[in-house]
């Protein structure tokens, strides 16, 4: 309802994030941590969009979605997009393969960068700076 909203107003708003050990989860509390906010008290740990847009209409939550899915339910009048700059929401990388399958050598030297590129990644997050 505020036509300006800070990152210190988000300090008391229910939460919908990421489950717990996931880097986006972590991400974020780094970026609540630069901004000097607390962890937040009262979180939904929930990885669906279809379960967080519900619990997004249902009460005064707040949490992140795919800019394309939030302007499309702001176009609808479901929600609304705040103006707060996230900066850079890098994400890590990831692979499947079948476990049982023959692992050339070219596939164990990427798996190995892909597992060099997260272990960077989740080392930026610099998380010391997080006040509980």
């Amino acid at each position: 309802q505020k036509h300006r909203i800070n990152w210190k107003d988000l300090e008391s708003l229910p939460w919908i994030m990421p489950m717990e050990d996931s880097p986006t989860h972590q991400r974020l509390l780094s970026l609540l941590a630069q901004h000097n906010l607390k962890k937040p008290k009262n979180i939904i740990e929930c990885v669906s969009r279809n379960l967080t847009i519900p619990l997004l209409c249902m009460s005064p939550n707040i949490s992140l979605l795919p800019l394309s899915d939030a302007k499309q339910y702001m176009q609808q009048g479901t929600l609304q997009i705040l103006s707060l700059n996230l900066g850079a929401l890098p994400a890590p990388m990831g692979m499947i393969w079948n476990k049982g399958a023959h692992i050339s050598q070219v596939l164990s030297l990427f798996q190995e960068h892909i597992r060099r590129a997260n272990e960077t990644f989740l080392s930026e997050l610099n998380l010391n700076s997080y006040q509980a």
